[in-house]
């Protein structure tokens, strides 16, 4: 507690100084055109701070575009788009230091191996069980 008082009472001055100064307000009368900055020039016009750019998130893959059978899965996997609904990744951690993905229960996957997609439910697939029992040692 003591400590944020301490800091308060160094910033108050700072906070004071900054406050100082001309007030430039300008109207559509003043003939005196404001500055703009020069071509290349990355600084803001005086008087105005510049907001870095806010860049959105990556948007998700679409499961259907992820998750087809023989194709290459993704090294970077964090889940997937079905339609608008978003899709967590699901996974099984394999002690040779990778996951083994899966998805709809049907799919399965290393990070940069090929997709498979099984004939019934991910439980009653021998591959599948397989790839699960090499993952446990």
């Amino acid at each position: 507690m003591r400590l944020r008082r301490s800091a308060a009472v160094l910033l108050l001055p700072l906070v004071l100084l900054a406050g100082c100064g001309e007030d430039e307000t300008t109207s559509a009368d003043d003939p005196t055109p404001r500055e703009s900055p020069s071509v290349g020039s990355s600084a803001p016009p005086a008087g105005e701070t510049s907001a870095p750019p806010t860049q959105a998130p990556p948007a998700k893959p679409q499961c259907s575009e992820i998750w087809v059978d023989q194709q290459t899965f993704p090294e970077r996997y964090r889940g997937c788009l079905d339609g608008e609904r978003l899709v967590q990744a699901e996974s099984t951690y394999c002690e040779f230091g990778t996951r083994l993905f899966y998805y709809a229960n049907s799919f399965y996957a290393v990070p940069n191996g090929p997709v498979n997609e099984t004939e019934g439910a991910l439980a009653k697939d021998p591959a599948f069980q397989t790839a699960i029992n090499k993952c446990g040692g």
